[in-house]
C-alpha cells in the first residue's frame, strides 16, 4: 500500500489525489539538487499493470501534448516493477470539483461557454493531430486557474478508417449512442461536449439514469434528451441538443 514519502524512482510522494478501478493517482515531488518539481503520477495497480498498455498511453499522451488546453505528459518509466505515467501537476482541481463547488452546475451560462470553449479548443486540437478522446466527462478535465485542460489520455486511440474499435470504452454518461457500439469518430467527442455543456447549464445529464444499463437503453432506444428549461437561451439549447443529435452526421 502507498503512503505520502514512499519514493518511486526519483519521486517521492506527497499525497494521494485520486483512486479508481485501474490505479491511483498521487501527487509526487521529484528533487534534484537544484530544484524540486511537482507532478501528478498515474501508478497502475499491480493487477492492472501491462508495459504495452502503458507504453502506449504514455506515447498517445506525448502525441497529444503541446496545447494550452491539454495537461502534458512529463514522463513514463517502471521503477523496481512499478509502473509510471508522470504529467503535469494542475493544481485547481477537476471541472468535476468546480461543479460540486457551485451547486452541481456553472454558476453563470458566461462561465459554462468560457469553460466550454477551452474544452473545445482542446478537442479541436486532438482532432487535427488525428486523435479521439474517447473519455471526456468532468472528471478528465483539469483546472489550471480557471482554463480547462485536457488529461488522462488511456482511452485514447488514433483516427481509424471507419471508426470501429475492438472494444467498448469511456463513461457511460457521456459516451454518445454509437460509443455504446464501439464505434467511435470526433462526433463521439462532440457527443461528449454536449453532455457536458447540458451539465453545466442544468446540473444534469441529457439522460439522468444513474445505473448502466438503464443509460444503455435510454441512450440506445432513440429517445430525445430531458428537455432543457427555458431560462437557458433558445439558440444555446438547440445548439446542445444538436451535439447530442443520436445522428453522428447531424452533430457538429
Amino acid at each position: 500500500m502507498l503512503r505520502p514519502l514512499d519514493t518511486i524512482g526519483p519521486y517521492t510522494l506527497v499525497r494521494q489525489l485520486g483512486r479508481g478501478t485501474f490505479g491511483e493517482v498521487w501527487l509526487a515531488e521529484r528533487r534534484t539538487a537544484v530544484l524540486t518539481t511537482l507532478a501528478a503520477l498515474k501508478l497502475p495497480h499491480a493487477d492492472q499493470a501491462d508495459l504495452e498498455t502503458l507504453s502506449q498511453e504514455a506515447q498517445t499522451w506525448l502525441r497529444a501534448s503541446g496545447h494550452p488546453n491539454i495537461v502534458p505528459v512529463l514522463d513514463a518509466d517502471v521503477f523496481d516493477g512499478q509502473m509510471v505515467i508522470a504529467s503535469e501537476y494542475v493544481a485547481g482541481g477537476t471541472l468535476q470539483d468546480w461543479l460540486r463547488e457551485n451547486g452541481g452546475k456553472a454558476p453563470s451560462i458566461g462561465a459554462a461557454l468560457t469553460m466550454m470553449a477551452g474544452v473545445l479548443a482542446g478537442l479541436d486540437y486532438l482532432h487535427r493531430i488525428g486523435l479521439i478522446h474517447r473519455d471526456l466527462k468532468p472528471d478528465n478535465v483539469l483546472l489550471q486557474e480557471g482554463l480547462p485542460r485536457l488529461a488522462d489520455f488511456g482511452l485514447t486511440r488514433a483516427l481509424l478508417s471507419g471508426g470501429q474499435s475492438i472494444n467498448v470504452a469511456g463513461t457511460p454518461g457521456y459516451m454518445s449512442p454509437e460509443a455504446f457500439r464501439g464505434h467511435y469518430s470526433p462526433a463521439s467527442d462532440i457527443w461528449a461536449a454536449g453532455a457536458l455543456m447540458y451539465k453545466m447549464l442544468t446540473g444534469a445529464r441529457p439522460y439522468p439514469h444513474e445505473e448502466f444499463h438503464s443509460i444503455l437503453t435510454a441512450v440506445l432506444s432513440g429517445a430525445e434528451p430531458t428537455p432543457m428549461p427555458d431560462s437557458i437561451p433558445e439558440p444555446l439549447r438547440s445548439a446542445v441538443m444538436r451535439a447530442v443529435s443520436h445522428d453522428p452526421t447531424a452533430r457538429y
